[in-house]
């Protein structure tokens, strides 16, 4: 009698069709991953607007404490949310000069509008003369505001963020290097090591991927982002072709 062993093996799975099965698996899930975060971000908009009528109809201090405390965790989540959709997606990027020294400026800003959180002094050093490079302002200043949000994070206290911005030359390659030192806990070896792990997250909140959606940006822009040691706060540094 036959058996499963006696038959002829049927031929092995070809390399390509392998690479074919998980690259189209790993498209479904991120089709997925984006159809849940959009319905999520819709519950979240609802809620808030529910939120926000209640609001105007109660005077109870300990109702709109709790109110609040909604509309925090609602904020958490949807910034949640953003970073998923932004890690699973692969948008075009929109090269144009701008000067970095503005659009640190600018993500600064847009921090302190955002948070209500916000206790902060920015000292910033350009140490250029002309600091125009080509870029997609708006993905780079999502790296710089994940990294001034991390470090208000880690502060204990009122955030010092200093940055400097250089010119360096890296590999034969010339490069604006923009320096961020904070006065926060900064970053033990393993935390250091595993930064730009995705998921890996020292905060109570959070999904972990802000640090590697800041380096898949940068990696778009043939940019490099890389977390020094430093004995006080943390140092990062990011690279800008010039």
């Amino acid at each position: 009698m036959e058996t499963l062993l006696d038959r002829p093996a049927g031929p092995e799975p070809v390399q390509g069709d392998i690479s074919n099965r998980i690259s189209n698996r790993l498209t479904a899930i991120g089709q997925k991953v984006t159809m849940i975060v959009q319905e999520g971000r819709n519950s979240l908009q609802r809620i808030h607007a529910r939120v926000s009528l209640i609001q105007l109809c109660v005077s109870d201090e300990e109702v709109m404490q709790d109110l609040k405390a909604i509309e925090s965790a609602c904020r958490e989540l949807s910034r949640m949310f953003d970073e998923i959709r932004e890690f699973a997606a692969e948008p075009p990027l929109h090269f144009s000069q701008h000067s970095i020294c503005d659009s640190l400026e600018r993500s600064w800003q847009h921090v302190a509008d955002s948070r209500d959180d916000f206790v902060a002094q920015l000292n910033l050093h350009c140490n250029v003369e002309v600091d125009l490079c080509s870029f997609d302002a708006e993905k780079i200043e999502q790296v710089f505001r994940n990294v001034v949000e991390n470090a208000i994070d880690a502060c204990d206290g009122p955030l010092v963020m200093n940055v400097n911005v250089s010119r360096e030359l890296d590999g034969g390659c010339c490069f604006f290097v923009v320096s961020f030192r904070d006065n926060g806990n900064g970053f033990s070896d393993n935390a250091r090591q595993s930064a730009l792990t995705p998921f890996f997250t020292t905060k109570k909140h959070g999904c972990g991927l802000g640090l590697c959606i800041c380096q898949k940006i940068l990696a778009a822009h043939n940019d490099w982002l890389k977390i020094l040691h430093s004995p006080v706060g943390a140092l990062i540094s990011v690279a800008i072709p010039a």
